[in-house]
């Protein structure tokens, strides 16, 4: 093996890792190992000189073609993709060799093929000695995709994307098949585009964390397309990160963002149609079958009913309508109670 001038390439060096012989390829590496033999070759007979004088004897043999044997040299060099200076030997490339799909004899390297240098050097296979590491290391991260063509997603597909929260409700608790979990479902815009997030877990709590009006660089996201719909969503995996955008970096986003009118959102929120949706008409005493269903209960204690929904409710026509109070406004404002919750009582 030779070595050629060190130029620039055209053509592109990886590892010997990620080398496959494709044109306009090279394999790049440090020489580690390197070892010279000579072997000798046998190749083709050569008769043997004719007898000048006599006749062969009956039980005489004819003479037998010996065999050519030439000294060949055999260079065998292991490369190692390492960018450690205590590694001796130079840093080369090789362009043109050919790709043998099984191991060598005796290997020492857990690649599958290895490579047969043959032709002239410089014309068919070229050597070239480098000054520096060639290749082009595999990003930390995807680059970051604008989120107006998150649309182009047909299932999922894994994004990174910088963002700025305009609604961030905080983190809530979920019930889930592996059991209770925290989701963050912040509302994230880039220029005119918005969409949901659906972060969970740890990334929850750190999305949670951050106030409305915080540009940040959301790493390694992923993007799903509800099926059937139009709608899109971004989610999060034990590889998602939340980085803090620059100071002119996060300015530039901000000055960026349209109005909430002229902004396309990309994730359809279902939200209930109170006004087609089925209902049925009952008496507030009924509500106790909400409570336990099918069974009737004495009204002793107060209860918690949580996800009930009650429309609707009108007045039984008596002579006065003092008594009634008919929205959950006036009832705190005549009753004061500091056990109120989210949910009403019965």
């Amino acid at each position: 093996m030779g070595t050629a001038r060190s130029t620039n390439m055209a053509v592109t060096c990886l590892k010997p890792s990620e080398y496959r012989g494709d044109q306009n390829t090279a394999v790049a590496g440090r020489i580690v190992i390197l070892k010279h033999q000579e072997i000798q070759s046998r190749k083709g007979t050569q008769a043997a000189a004719a007898p000048t004088g006599g006749r062969k004897g009956k039980g005489s043999k004819a003479a037998k073609g010996l065999p050519e044997t030439r000294t060949l040299r055999k260079l065998e060099a292991h490369l190692a993709a390492t960018q450690s200076l205590s590694e001796v030997g130079d840093l080369v490339s090789i362009q043109g060799a050919a790709v043998v799909a099984a191991p060598a004899q005796y290997p020492t390297s857990r690649l599958h093929y290895h490579l047969n240098l043959k032709g002239p050097l410089g014309l068919q296979v070229i050597v070239q000695k480098l000054d520096e590491d060639p290749w082009q290391g595999i990003p930390a991260v995807h680059p970051l995709v604008p989120l107006s063509a998150l649309d182009r997603v047909r299932d999922r597909q894994q994004f990174c994307v910088s963002v700025t929260i305009v609604e961030n409700p905080g983190s809530v608790e979920h019930q889930t098949k592996e059991g209770a979990a925290l989701v963050c479902n912040a509302i994230v815009q880039q220029g005119a585009t918005r969409v949901r997030c659906s972060f969970w877990h740890e990334q929850a709590e750190e999305l949670a964390a951050q106030p409305a009006g915080t540009s940040l660089m959301l790493y390694q996201v992923l993007v799903t397309k509800r099926k059937d719909e139009r709608s899109w969503e971004i989610g999060s995996w034990r590889g998602t990160s939340l980085v803090p955008c620059s100071a002119e970096m996060a300015t530039a986003m901000q000055a960026e963002l349209a109005h909430q009118d002229n902004c396309r959102m990309l994730t359809e929120i279902p939200v209930k149609d109170w006004i087609g949706c089925s209902a049925t008409v009952s008496s507030l005493s009924a509500l106790v079958g909400a409570i336990v269903p099918g069974q009737l209960r004495k009204l002793e204690t107060v209860f918690e009913v949580v996800r009930l929904q009650v429309l609707g409710i009108s007045s039984v026509k008596t002579e006065t309508d003092v008594w009634l109070i008919d929205s959950r406004a006036k009832c705190k404002k005549a009753a004061p109670c500091e056990a109120w919750s989210r949910a009403g009582l019965v």
